[in-house]
């Protein structure tokens, strides 16, 4: 019997990450971006010196749009894409994909669900070791949202056709 298509694991540890550099990558850019390019040897304050340039925020509005462009790359990154698409850029690079219990994109607010379990309390070690231990190897949050991460060839088939046991877990939950 070939492997379960939701043991995906290391994959999903490696796209998490894949999806947080570019989310870095994109906050670095649009940090150089809004901060004010000053003289490092006759400034102070804040900022980062890079060359013989000091990068800082010279005023409030830059610092409150870098914030919130900041917020919005997460929400485009960790749930509108993995919501509507069923993916994001690390997902989709390693062939993986997050599904319901019918096999489609969870939606957004399971997608928001799943964000924000990660953020609180289901980050590593504790969602590495949930989705090991598991039988449809989920962390907390996808156990809380219903969701599953499979490769992506199996996407679009209902979980308990792929993973019967994960499926049975899913009808226990009301999905």
């Amino acid at each position: 019997m070939p492997d379960q298509p939701t043991k995906v694991v290391g994959r999903r540890v490696a796209a998490w990450a894949i999806d947080f550099a570019l989310w870095l990558l994109v906050s670095a850019a649009l940090w150089i971006a809004l901060t004010g390019r000053l003289d490092a040897d006759t400034s102070r304050g804040g900022g980062f010196v890079i060359g013989g340039t000091r990068y800082a925020f010279t005023s409030s509005t830059n610092r409150a749009i870098w914030l919130a462009l900041m917020v919005l790359a997460a929400i485009v990154i960790f749930v509108i894409l993995p919501g509507l698409r069923g993916t994001s850029p690390g997902k989709a690079l390693l062939r993986i994909r997050v599904v319901g219990a019918d096999g489609s994109p969870p939606g957004l607010g399971r997608a928001l669900l799943l964000f924000a379990t990660l953020v609180v309390f289901d980050n590593f070690p504790i969602g590495f070791v949930a989705a090991l231990a598991s039988n449809g190897n989920q962390r907390v949050g996808d156990m809380l949202s219903s969701t599953w991460v499979v490769r992506a060839e199996a996407a679009g088939r209902p979980i308990a056709e792929l993973v019967p046991e994960a499926g049975e877990e899913g009808r226990d939950r009301g999905t």
